[in-house]
């Protein structure tokens, strides 16, 4: 996983209480509790402070421990450029290191190839696929998978 700093948070911001930022290679991440069961990332260039991207966690509970759904957006200007793949690697770090999630899921266009080709490059596999030609992409934390003999 990408090296990443986590910082104390520095200020309290109308959209939610925010938790931590975390900083990657090229990116300020600024993380928000929207709600009990929802988690906002959002994503600045470090040198300029400009917005790049964000994602949302979305958590569960489920029979065999807690689980979250990603999705992400980047900005029009800065699609291309890597910053979906270094923003949902923190994001997928975070939910494993942090909040102790046993899985994650996201979901991608079927016609989407590079949403695709994003999820697959962070650890997603893909599952099934859904309604409205959707496809369906499940990420298992390492520390709870096991090995068959």
């Amino acid at each position: 996983m990408q090296d990443q700093k986590k910082e104390e948070p520095d200020e309290i911001n109308d959209a939610g209480t925010l938790v931590a930022i975390l900083k990657t290679l090229r990116l300020r991440i600024e993380i928000q509790n929207e709600s009990e069961d929802k988690i906002q990332f959002f994503a600045y260039l470090k040198d300029t402070g400009e917005y790049a991207a964000k994602a949302e966690l979305e958590l569960d509970t489920r029979f065999y421990g807690k689980t979250g759904r990603v999705a992400y957006d980047v900005a029009l200007t800065r699609a291309g450029n890597g910053f979906a793949t270094e923003l949902l690697r923190a994001v997928i770090a975070y939910a494993y290191s942090d909040l102790g999630l046993v899985s994650l899921s996201g979901v991608a266009a079927e016609n989407n190839l590079a949403d695709q080709y994003i999820l697959q490059r962070t650890g997603f596999v893909f599952n099934d696929k859904l309604e409205d030609d959707q496809l369906l992409f499940e990420a298992w934390n390492p520390r709870f998978q096991t090995l068959r003999e």
